[in-house]
């Protein structure tokens, strides 16, 4: 049941996400470049994850659908940089070329940034949107920003070629990969209509 569910929801957020990017109006090679990526595969698990926490306090999921998509997207800009050639350097990902080798280094910066500033127009534009769009994108940017992701990139870099200790390496982990997950998780519950106490509960279930 668990694994149909994933399955499902993998299905259709894939579908969403192409077909949100289809709609953008740039060049066909350029367009190639951005699909090559979304296409690449992976689990979706950081959307899955914010649907999950959504429908633990809501059944319908039409609202969380695009605070989701927009999260896929951040962790796909995240990783088209992490692979390149100043970053980790990676010639594979997912069992195929990385971005930057099958077409070049530009290209994949260019999608990258184009990837992460199209994740926060993801948002419905009603009125009584307002506040739940300002708290998701608090919570996305925070963690992708300089007290998240970027500063767990920051100090994998540093840890290049030397030995870690214990603590350091949780650290990386929390702020490149954690930081992340718990902002779906949050994401997902303020949006269900979680009250504060039981986002702060979940908030420190996964601060481990």
């Amino acid at each position: 049941m668990i694994e149909q569910y994933i399955k499902d929801q993998q299905l259709n957020l894939n579908s969403i996400l192409i077909d949100r990017l289809n709609q953008l109006n740039i060049p066909d090679d350029f367009k190639q470049a951005v699909f090559y990526s979304i296409e690449a595969g992976g689990k979706r698990l950081r959307p899955i994850l914010m649907m999950v926490t959504y429908e633990a306090f809501k059944n319908n999921t039409d609202k969380i659908v695009d605070p989701a998509i927009a999260l896929e997207m951040i962790h796909t800009y995240s990783l088209i940089h992490d692979d390149l050639p100043a970053m980790d350097d990676d010639d594979f990902r997912r069992g195929q070329a990385t971005l930057h080798r099958r077409f070049d280094e530009a290209t994949a910066i260019l999608v990258g940034d184009g990837l992460l500033t199209y994740a926060l127009m993801s948002f419905p534009r009603p009125r009584n949107w307002k506040q739940k769009k300002n708290y998701t994108i608090q919570q996305l940017s925070q963690s992708a920003g300089y007290e998240g992701m970027i500063a767990g990139q920051h100090l994998d870099l540093k840890a290049e070629d030397r030995q870690l200790e214990e603590t350091e390496l949780n650290d990386i982990h929390q702020l490149k990969t954690g930081a992340i997950i718990r902002a779906a998780i949050k994401i997902g519950a303020y949006l269900g209509g979680a009250t504060p106490p039981q986002i702060e509960a979940l908030d420190e279930l996964v601060n481990i």
